[in-house]
């Protein structure tokens, strides 16, 4: 074919109409689910990449229940981030509190927010109602301590969490008091 040929769009259209939508297709959104152009949530214009990241497949992946609840948690990971910035920044604040403060930051706001506190998977994909724990007995008198960092908490591969939940052990993390 040639490359200088052009079909208006009422004809292509009239050769290869749109598939209908679905009964569940929510407006504003794309025949995957993701949105099709910015648009106002609670009150902010929030971008076409902004709405992409809240669409309902992550949603439900992270256990939230709509796109609100995911912009206020972006809120205040966004205050907190400010306030951690101010305490990093201020000479006045000892070491050990700094790293506290990063450290619990990382734990709360960090990659894993979303994660389930027990197993640490996404919540959509939590296991926790199939992990069972062995009686205390079982390990005699010993006990299980996992200690880790705090940029591997909440982590869905770290197996400190399921080490813990499945054998009653405690975590301890580096840099958290």
């Amino acid at each position: 074919g040639r490359k200088d040929m052009h079909v208006p769009k009422a004809v292509w259209r009239q050769h290869r109409p749109r598939k209908p939508r679905a009964a569940d297709h929510i407006e504003g959104t794309g025949s995957k689910g993701g949105p099709t152009s910015a648009r106002v949530v609670n009150g902010v214009l929030r971008s076409l990449e902004e709405l992409a990241i809240a669409c309902p497949r992550n949603l439900k992946r992270w256990g939230l229940a709509s796109e609100d609840e995911y912009f206020e948690h972006v809120r205040r990971r966004d205050v907190a981030k400010a306030a951690l910035d101010a305490l990093l920044r201020d000479p006045s604040v000892s070491a050990d509190d700094k790293h506290d403060a990063a450290a619990s930051f990382s734990m709360n706001h960090g990659p894993a927010a979303f994660n389930c506190r027990r197993c640490w998977l996404l919540r959509g994909c939590c296991v926790c109602r199939m992990l069972q724990s062995l009686p205390a007995r079982a390990l005699g008198p010993h006990r299980i301590a996992v200690y880790l960092h705090h940029h591997e908490f909440g982590r869905g591969s770290s197996t400190g969490a399921l080490v813990s939940a499945c054998l009653g052990g405690d975590v301890y993390v580096a840099g958290l008091r």
